[in-house]
Order: C-alpha cells, then sequence, then structure tokens
C-alpha cells in the first residue's frame, strides 16, 4: 500500500526504508507524523 500525505508532502509505503505509521481512525486514514487525512492506494 502507498500512501500521500498533504502536509508532510511525502510519498510513502507501510514498508520498507520510508514506511510510516498509518493511524486507521473513524475519519479514514490518519499520518501519525502530522496527524493530518492520507491519501491511501494498492500498489
Amino acid at each position: 500500500m502507498r500512501g500521500y500525505c498533504p502536509k508532510c508532502r511525502e510519498y510513502r509505503s507501510d514498508e520498507g526504508e520510508n514506511a510510516w505509521g498509518i493511524i486507521y481512525g473513524s475519519f479514514g486514514p490518519i499520518c501519525e507524523k502530522c496527524g493530518s487525512l492520507v491519501d491511501v492506494w494498492s500498489e
């Protein structure tokens, strides 16, 4: 799975060297780093 955080302006994946934590809240996936909503899609 890949994602883009508009606030951090970063594309990342859910595994590997540049992996990030995604918290799945009631409003959707949230960036663990900054707390904003993340756009996610399958690779």
